[in-house]
């Protein structure tokens, strides 16, 4: 059995150092662990972070952006995050990964980027 935790507001995936023994689960994606049980960052900026997801009933591989806990109550950041999400919904080309989810779950926004191979290349470039 797999247990699952679900992101509550202001909460890290992870806290630095912790080991993780249950996969995070952020409504219909479920974030993918590394070989040492943490959830598998993409990147990281200012105002989110990115990690390898699965969507839970179509199992197909993602990219999920989660706001950064410090801006989760911040109204401004909150509407550039969403303004970025409009902005690319609205792209389309074969270099530009394609806007597949956005919402919000317990107070977090979130948006998701539709991958397949692309992921596994943006992953081993580090």
């Amino acid at each position: 059995m797999v247990n699952i935790r679900v992101l509550m507001p202001g909460k890290l995936l992870v806290s630095p150092g912790e080991k993780v023994t249950e996969n995070v689960r952020f409504g219909n994606f479920e974030v993918i662990n590394d070989p040492d049980g943490r959830p598998l960052l993409l990147g990281k900026g200012t105002f989110g972070r990115t990690y390898q997801a699965r969507h839970c009933y179509l199992d197909t591989i993602v990219a999920l952006k989660i706001i950064t806990e410090r801006y989760v109550a911040d109204a401004a950041v909150r509407q550039r995050f969403l303004t970025e999400a409009r902005a690319v919904a609205k792209l389309s080309h074969p270099h530009i990964a394609r806007l597949y989810d956005f919402g919000e779950m317990n107070g977090v926004l979130h948006l998701v980027h539709a991958g397949s191979g692309w992921l596994l290349q943006v992953r081993n470039v580090e």
